[in-house]
């Protein structure tokens, strides 16, 4: 009689320090750096979400794209994985008068009991050329690049995934 109650004692403590521990992952602030970036071509907003929890690419990273892709507003998720970082990424292009980027975050932290979990966002805000800033434009030069950089850096985001993708399928 006596095991019993002290395993129902040890199980009664276990459930409350699960419960705990998932309290204190929802009720950490997800580190956003907003960037505003000039562009020549359309105004859109892109968000790089750093996911921790990932552990393929196939059911995790299509579960993630899913996920944020049945949200109204986003037209298109990338998924950034590689299997020895503790930390992967989604980018994430949507539109920022539907949806804002806590809902992205949201979205990734509720799949799979809280499974996944968004520590960080980028955002960036393209905004065409011609156009004014939505914030103080004067007070910060950070985040403007030129069409040469801006275009460097689309790359780095979407060609690795192409590849390995194609790497993928191709073994």
């Amino acid at each position: 009689m006596k095991n019993l109650q002290y395993g129902l004692l040890f199980f009664a403590l276990l459930a409350l320090s699960c419960e705990q521990s998932q309290q204190h992952q929802t009720e950490t602030a997800i580190e956003t750096v907003v960037r505003e970036v000039r562009t020549d071509g359309p105004a859109k907003s892109l968000a790089h979400l750093s996911i921790e929890g990932m552990g393929c690419e196939m059911a995790c990273g299509s579960a993630i794209k899913k996920a944020l892709n049945g949200l109204d507003g986003v037209i298109i998720t990338e998924i950034n994985y590689e299997g020895d970082r503790d930390v992967n990424f989604a980018v994430v292009e949507f539109d920022e008068s539907k949806l804002g980027s806590e809902h992205l975050a949201d979205a990734v932290n509720n799949l799979r009991k809280g499974h996944y979990s968004v520590s960080a966002i980028s955002l960036e805000r393209h905004i065409p050329a011609g156009e004014s800033a939505s914030q103080d434009e004067g007070t910060s030069t950070e985040g403007k690049t030129s069409g040469a950089d801006r275009s460097i850096e689309t790359r780095s985001i979407t060609i690795p995934n192409l590849l390995d993708v194609l790497n993928t399928v191709l073994r």
